[in-house]
């Protein structure tokens, strides 16, 4: 079992770019105001409903309620375990071991 401290945590979420990493993985965003817009990629849907904050660095959608940081993303669109996506962010940002 792999654990990561509070600070390689933080870093990683303060290092990622969400509305970057959002269109690397295939969701296409447009800027509304201060936050992204577009549709929410863990449900089919006609409308934009999902909400991307990248100055504080969640998501959420207004139609199916899900929500979460750049790590939740990564577990939720690749299907991957909390460590899994914890060293594709470390690598995608760089950063050295935890």
């Amino acid at each position: 079992m792999t654990i990561f401290s509070k600070g390689f945590i933080s870093s990683i979420l303060d290092l990622t770019n969400l509305a970057d990493l959002c269109e690397e993985n295939d969701v296409a965003l447009k800027k509304t105001g201060g936050n992204y817009q577009g549709f929410c990629p863990f449900h089919p849907g006609n409308t934009p409903s999902f909400q991307v904050n990248s100055d504080d660095g969640f998501y959420y959608c207004e139609s199916c309620y899900e929500s979460g940081d750049v790590i939740k993303f990564m577990m939720m669109k690749q299907h991957i375990s909390f460590t899994d996506a914890v060293r594709k962010l470390k690598d995608r940002v760089h950063l050295g071991s935890a």
